[in-house]
Parts: C-alpha cells; sequence; structure tokens
C-alpha cells in the first residue's frame, strides 16, 4: 500500500473508533442506569418488607426516609425515586 492508502485507512478507522464510542455509550449508561435502579428498588423493597420489621435492627437512611414518605405530609410527596437519588449519593 502506498503512503496515502495508509493515511486514508488510518482516518476511517479513527473515525470508526468514535462512531461506535458514541453508539454503544449510551446503550451502556441505560443498561448500568436499569441495572442500578433495580439495585436500588430491591433496597427500598427489602427495607419494606415484613420480614425485616420483625427483626430488630437500626434504623439507616432508607428506614428514616420511608418513615417520613409514610407518616408525613410534605409540600413535595417523598418517592421511591427520591429515596434511591439519596441511595446513591
Amino acid at each position: 500500500m502506498n503512503k496515502t492508502t495508509q493515511e486514508v485507512n488510518k482516518i476511517c478507522s479513527q473515525d470508526y473508533r468514535v462512531v461506535v464510542y458514541k453508539v454503544l455509550t449510551p446503550t451502556r449508561l441505560e443498561r448500568n442506569f436499569k441495572e442500578m435502579d433495580k439495585f436500588y428498588q430491591q433496597v427500598i423493597d427489602e427495607h419494606m418488607a415484613d420480614s425485616r420489621k420483625n427483626t430488630p435492627h437500626e434504623d439507616d437512611i432508607v428506614d428514616v426516609l420511608l418513615q417520613l414518605k409514610k407518616h408525613y405530609s410534605f409540600s413535595i410527596d417523598i418517592t421511591n425515586d427520591n429515596i434511591k437519588a439519596v441511595i446513591m449519593v
């Protein structure tokens, strides 16, 4: 191959990597987001389960937020998504 063909191939392969990266990255991000969302929902579900209430334990932040959600009325409702956001931080 001559030098010009090599340079063109080099540019095309670099462009291909950029396109693949831009296409795959949102897919990976969405998949990771869904997996983390599912995990955080499981944490909330476990805290809400009756079996957890029957065993002695110290309340953690999830327990406190669920109690606030259940027993108190605010101008803004606390949702599971709000609780997930706090868990993430």
